[in-house]
């Protein structure tokens, strides 16, 4: 008997543990379907006005800020006042120009520094505050549209919604009491509605003063889309409950880049007190079943499974009704048109404003008319079977229907539902946006009669259009040879720079060998007339006054060969048909830079015994060397050496200048020729020279070759053609 006792214990036991956790299931699933609901709810709710305000904004007077615009903006809260605290237009600086309800000390406020005006700023694109004190001195919650005139932003129109009014909207049907609550938290965790008045405003972890299993559940929130998670008990302080008793249900709130949740807390054991007389009806049971048992040992089992069955059926009866009343309480008081159909597409739920509709059609049409057009069906269906084929998981609809011998525009949400047996459903909720349909109408028949009135008053500016319209296209078809002209000019512009700079130098070359010339012509002629009159006239130290005459004419000579090779360098000619001596253009060049390797750097030159000439342009050759030699000067710091080797090769001529200066890193050697690329610090060059040169070696059918390492130097080796 103690045995059998036993037995029938942990019987009774396992059932009741096996309907509570089944119950607790069911329970939980239902307030997550809650949850979903009214997200969708307040996501729509958002997005509506979002669209109306984008739509609103491109008005003409909004956006010029006229008295009409700011009738339109009353009128618009007029219409909406019972979800708005105030409408507010916002200029591109951030300052208050007009907010209505009028509030005098709002206007012309700075708000630019709060963080939903900074982010409209930046991104110029619709923008959801999260909770924030207005300038009018309450709280809300604020959707900040831009406002563009053309392309340029001009400011932004805000709308502001009391911080709990749409948890009341879409939070406020579900049935309250001591041990759920619902809540609507922002994507910083801020409370816009509870059921806990003393919580809006407030960060869910504050509320819950920073219990470590609410910052797990945030981070559960974080990392899941939606779902059911074990949560810290802040809403019931003064209820006595087991820390692992209280749950909550969650689901995002998708708003533009802002994640917000709706979280419906409960506790398990709401379900436990809900099963509680079942418990005891079913432990008398087992009590009976435990006396007839010793009788009817052999009934025993199939009573059993009578009874279990019983109990589950009427379980599921009234939780499945309590389900059904609170659902049907919520979407029958929604604004929407809300509907489920099955995987076949027929109507297994329709919420109370979808049978009034039905209805009120069938009365006014005897005749068995269609509800909606054979086009909309046939769109309506076409959706529902995309969601059914598994294609899409959401489609919107808007379209134009007559109900009862009125136009409306609808707009139906459509989204798959699980349903049961692993099978799919359509669910749908439709939103009557006549009104703002009607407005965009209305809006758009203004803006027909004004340009109307406009073109009318306006028709001697037509021939200017047209002669500018006909400019515009010549301007297009001109737009491919700027293009080319300006790829020429970007190639010209640096032979362009270092021409001029030849130009300017040539110039001023030209003016010191003249002036240098004249003083030079006066010594030369006084050397000869002071060596002829020693000669007439005789000496008394002769050999002191050859020396000294001997000197004056070496000094004579080095200015004149300065001169000349300045003369060279200068020389401008386009000719490239010149017979250029490659050894006198290069000893022209280190004669002009000879003060840049006094004292300091050894030059060998090491030419060919062969005179090499080539045809060819003197003034660019002599150009080009010049930027070769220099560069080798000026990468040698300190004192070094510069070897200068010409050759014959085949039909070329072969031009090495090798330096044991700083060297050129590997990364830099193929960018040296490009124009303004330069590793000299700054002051110290444009970068020009290289790029100058290699274009003049390639003009002259030549090559240009750079070898280099750093810390041991550069030895650039040009090939000329003789011929050219």
């Amino acid at each position: 008997m103690p045995a059998m006792l036993f037995v029938f214990f942990l019987a009774f036991n396992w059932l009741y543990r096996d309907i509570k956790n089944n119950s607790f299931s069911d329970y939980s699933s239902e307030q997550l379907l809650l949850a979903q609901t009214a997200s969708l709810g307040v996501s729509s709710f958002i997005d509506n006005y979002i669209s109306n305000l984008s739509f609103v904004v491109k008005d003409e007077d909004i956006v010029s800020f006229s008295d009409k615009g700011k009738l339109s903006m009353q009128q618009f809260y007029e219409t909406h006042k019972n979800d708005l605290n105030a409408i507010t237009r916002v200029d591109a600086n951030g300052t208050i120009l007009y907010t209505y309800p009028y509030v005098k000390s709002a206007i012309g406020s700075d708000i630019s520094q709060q963080e939903h005006v900074k982010k409209i700023h930046a991104t110029k694109k619709p923008v959801i505050s999260n909770i924030f004190k207005s300038v009018q001195g309450y709280y809300a919650i604020g959707i900040h549209v831009p406002i563009f005139k053309q392309e340029e932003f001009v400011g932004s129109m805000a709308i502001l919604i009391p911080v709990d009014k749409i948890g009341e909207i879409f939070l406020g049907q579900i049935k309250q009491n001591k041990r759920i609550n619902a809540s609507l938290i922002t994507d910083n965790y801020t409370v816009i509605y509870c059921t806990d008045k003393s919580h809006i405003g407030k960060t869910y972890l504050v509320t819950s003063e920073f219990d470590d299993k609410a910052v797990e559940l945030l981070n559960f929130i974080e990392a899941n889309n939606s779902g059911i998670e074990q949560a810290v008990d802040n809403h019931y302080n003064n209820i006595e409950t087991d820390v692992d008793d209280t749950f909550v249900a969650f689901d995002p709130v998708p708003i533009q880049s802002s994640k917000w949740t709706v979280l419906i807390t409960f506790q398990k054991s709401n379900v436990s007190a809900l099963l509680l007389k079942y418990r005891n009806r079913l432990l008398v049971i087992f009590t009976l079943l435990f006396i007839g048992l010793i009788f009817y040992l052999r009934s025993f089992t199939k009573a059993q499974n009578i009874l279990k069955e019983e109990v589950k059926r009427k379980r599921a009866e009234t939780l499945l009704k309590e389900s059904n009343d609170r659902f049907n309480s919520f979407m029958d008081n929604t604004p929407m048109y809300a509907y489920i159909k099955d995987s076949k597409l027929n109507h297994i739920y329709e919420n109370k404003k979808v049978l009034e509709l039905r209805s009120q059609h069938n009365a006014d049409n005897p005749d068995g008319q269609k509800l909606f057009a054979d086009e909309v069906y046939t769109r309506l269906h076409a959706a529902n079977e995309q969601i059914l084929k598994g294609k899409k998981d959401y489609i919107e609809l808007e379209f134009k229907t007559k109900i009862n011998g009125e136009t409306l525009w609808l707009r139906d949400l459509k989204f798959k539902i699980n349903l049961a047996e692993d099978k799919i459903g359509v669910a749908g909720a439709t939103f009557d946006v006549t009104r703002i349909k009607n407005y965009e109408s209305e809006l758009e028949e203004h803006k027909f009669n004004l340009e109307k009135l406009v073109k009318n008053r306006t028709k001697d500016l037509e021939s200017a259009n047209k002669k500018l319209e006909n400019l515009n296209q010549e301007l297009v078809d001109q737009k491919e040879e700027l293009e080319t002209t300006l790829e020429s000019l970007k190639e010209a512009q640096t032979r362009l720079v270092q021409s001029e700079k030849m130009a300017s130098l040539g110039i001023l070359t030209a003016g010191i060998s003249h002036e240098i010339n004249n003083p030079l012509h006066y010594l030369s002629g006084a050397h000869f007339g002071l060596q002829s009159y020693l000669e007439k006239y005789g000496s008394q130290d002769k050999e002191k006054t050859d020396l000294l005459l001997s000197s004056i004419q070496i000094t004579i000579d080095r200015i004149s060969s300065i001169v000349k090779g300045l003369n060279e360098f200068s020389k401008e000619s386009t000719d490239f048909n010149e017979d250029c001596n490659i050894h006198s253009i290069i000893d022209n060049c280190l004669t002009v830079m000879h003060n840049e390797h006094l004292f300091k750097i050894d030059i060998t030159r090491e030419y060919s015994k062969d005179i090499i000439s080539i045809n060819g342009n003197k003034s660019k050759l002599h150009q080009a060397f010049f930027n070769v030699l220099l560069n080798a000067l000026q990468s040698i710091n300190d004192k070094g050496r510069i070897t200068i080797n010409t050759s014959l090769e085949k039909s070329y001529a072969i031009i090495e200048v090798t330096d044991n200066g700083t060297g050129i890193s590997e990364s830099d050697l193929p960018k040296v020729t490009d124009p303004f690329f330069t590793t000299k610090h700054p002051g110290q060059g444009t970068g020009l020279g290289l790029s100058i040169t290699y274009s003049i070696i390639k003009d002259h059918k030549g090559d240009l070759i750079f070898e280099s390492k750093i810390g041991i130097g550069t030895k650039v080796t040009i090939k000329l053609p003789l011929g050219n």
